[in-house]
């Protein structure tokens, strides 16, 4: 019986990765984050494990072209997590015509270039993909359409890159996002459980850093803080209503604060609209329901303030 599950995670290990590992065909866990690994990423090892479900390089110092890596490859990954590594180039080829993938994190790395560019606008796959985060990186130009499409999609954290242009008017094909109550178990079409539960996801809120465990049944965060996108707010945001976290701070956006939409989001815990250049009075919808975090400052915000629920600050008797 050959090698199935390879997990050499948290440890010093260094050096590169050994090309005799790409040797071990029937893998279906690959791990080995959480190391001191450099070196040029075995594009090639990669290609050879066909059967992987699972794979972690997350927090080494690993470099080269993510783009030369072909995810059709792999067509039974479940898990990609490259955070925190030197990668290059724009994203995996074969990404949006992949059909199984439900994780994808390359945060913190040294993308860059248009994702228009990188890979086809057109999307054929990406119906399981779950969590999508690209934060800290050089990624520029407009958010490709494909972007705003995966059915299933629960975070998306495209935070701190260089990002211009509008987001779309109509944001719910997103379709999950818009969703309550939602107990879907990605798992269930699966025999081999390849480590959902246990993966850990790091984002940024409010200049805090904050670890989140995947929790396959939480739809948590939409996030573009932070790059230099422009024009109104759409309004269909209010049909997102499985979102608790909304974070559109540091960009460019203009106009007023869309009526009747976050106010409609009653799971919203936090909504960050922090330095733009909004206009306009703050809605009155947004002091109806409970918010643990509200940050508008920064704007051009004018008249009065919402006095009703969380804003009332009056003792009424």
């Amino acid at each position: 019986m050959q090698l199935a599950y390879l997990d050499f995670s948290q440890n010093n290990l260094t050096g590169e990765i050994p090309p005799a590992l790409g040797a071990l065909t029937e893998l279906w866990v690959f791990d080995l984050s959480n190391n001191n690994l450099r070196g040029i990423l075995p594009i090639s090892l990669l290609h050879n494990l066909a059967h992987l479900y699972t794979l972690r390089l997350s927090q080494n110092h690993l470099n080269g072209k993510l783009d030369s890596f072909d995810l059709s490859k792999l067509p039974s990954l479940l898990i990609f997590d490259g955070y925190g590594n030197n990668f290059e180039g724009g994203l995996p080829a074969g990404l949006t015509e992949h059909q199984e993938l439900v994780f994808l994190d390359l945060q913190e790395n040294q993308l860059a270039g248009s994702l228009g560019n990188s890979i086809t606008s057109h999307i054929t796959g990406l119906s399981k993909l779950r969590v999508l985060s690209m934060s800290y990186n050089q990624l520029n130009g407009g958010i490709p359409a494909w972007l705003w499409h995966p059915p299933s999609l629960q975070l998306l954290d495209l935070s701190n890159n260089h990002f211009t242009g509008h987001l779309p008017a109509s944001l719910t094909g997103l379709s999950y996002f818009c969703m309550t109550n939602q107990t879907n178990d990605v798992l269930t079409d699966h025999t081999f459980d390849p480590g959902l539960d246990n993966i850990e996801l790091q984002v940024v809120i409010k200049n805090r850093k904050f670890i989140l465990s995947y929790v396959q049944n939480t739809r948590i965060l939409f996030d573009v803080s932070m790059n230099m996108l422009g024009g109104e707010i759409p309004k269909s945001f209010g049909e997102l209503q499985g979102l608790r976290g909304v974070n559109l701070s540091h960009n460019r956006f203009n106009g007023a604060i869309p009526e009747g939409s976050f106010g409609r989001l009653k799971d919203l815990d936090v909504l960050d609209l922090s330095h733009n250049q909004l206009t306009g009075e703050i809605p009155q919808d947004l002091a109806t329901f409970d918010i643990s975090s509200l940050d508008l400052s920064s704007n051009q915000l004018q008249g009065p303030i919402p006095t009703r629920n969380n804003f009332n600050t009056r003792n009424d008797k």
